[in-house]
């Protein structure tokens, strides 16, 4: 098979993500610390100038938000960045209490409300570094150390905040994976 066209993209590239309605397409780059983001119009017109956007961190997995935001995660620590595809700019910054992001899924039905009401929300799956707890063999054992979440996220709540200096907290609902004496796996 012969590729059609070859593009540039920052050193390092580690993921690509499409937008649900196939107008952009994002390239991670790892240790570049960047992101490339292409229109997929761009493509077909062969006149193809990509926006890359610094990011603060260490990018390893991204996904769409919707057809225009784009939540790209730290790959070590508990970063999230959203970029506007639209402008090829970073248009937020957020904190999760974690580290080693492994998965980003969309899904429509995170519970927005206790009347059943559902929302757009993100599943992360990442671990929890428990700083306060001894690594003796016991604690490392029976899990005591570092714990494997899912954390669920309604996109309104990735969405809502602008801070692109400080990364701001960001609120959802945690699932522990795993318990004292049948720890679940590394979330790679």
């Amino acid at each position: 098979i012969e590729p059609s066209r070859t593009l540039r993209v920052a050193k390092y590239p580690v993921s690509l993500a499409v937008s649900p309605n196939g107008a952009f397409v994002s390239c991670a780059s790892k240790w570049s610390r960047r992101l490339t983001v292409i229109r997929s119009s761009e493509l077909l017109s062969g006149h193809v100038s990509p926006a890359v956007i610094d990011l603060p961190f260490v990018p390893l997995r991204q996904c769409f938000l919707d057809d225009r935001y784009l939540l790209v995660a730290d790959a070590h620590a508990g970063e999230l960045a959203v970029v506007d595809a639209e402008s090829g700019k970073l248009r937020s910054r957020q904190k999760l209490l974690g580290h080693n992001i492994r998965g980003l899924c969309l899904t429509e039905n995170y519970p927005a409300a206790s009347n059943g009401v559902t929302e757009p929300g993100v599943v992360i799956s990442h671990q929890i570094l428990n700083a306060a707890s001894s690594t003796t063999r016991s604690t490392i054992s029976w899990g005591g150390v570092i714990s494997n979440t899912l954390h669920a996220i309604p996109v309104s709540e990735l969405l809502k905040s602008s801070s692109v200096e400080t990364p701001e907290s960001v609120r959802g609902s945690l699932f522990p994976r795993g318990h004292e004496g049948q720890g679940a796996g590394d979330p790679c």
